[in-house]
């Protein structure tokens, strides 16, 4: 298990069985690719934080979807998953559970960036 795995697996105990809803055959990410997909997450991360920072569960929501869509796709299920779960707990207004998971999809997005330098 990855260290980026392990982080979202810390919080989502149930990952393993529901990622396989989000893979896909991955092709091989280009430079170009790689780094649209860093520069969103990068936006939706800040959103997600200036979001649950300020209440707003509607953005929170909508930042957590688009990252739920975007895992799976570059090869990365278990980042749809943390996408989906903090989608849901802002859909709830689950407030504390949206803090938490902020903070988890932050790490995750500092790590990764650390992985692909």
């Amino acid at each position: 298990m990855t260290e980026l795995y392990g982080l979202i697996a810390a919080e989502i105990p149930d990952l393993e069985s529901r990622e396989e809803t989000y893979r896909v055959n991955a092709m091989e990410l280009d430079d170009e690719l790689l780094e649209a997909f860093v520069e969103q997450l990068d936006i939706d991360a800040a959103g997600i934080e200036s979001a649950v920072g300020g209440g707003n569960l509607v953005d929170t929501a909508a930042h957590a979807h688009s990252i739920k869509g975007m895992g799976g796709t570059m090869g990365k299920p278990e980042l749809s998953v943390l996408g989906e779960e903090l989608e849901r707990a802002a859909k709830t207004g689950d407030a504390p559970r949206c803090r938490v998971l902020s903070g988890v999809t932050a790490e995750w997005l500092r790590l990764f960036k650390e992985q692909v330098a």
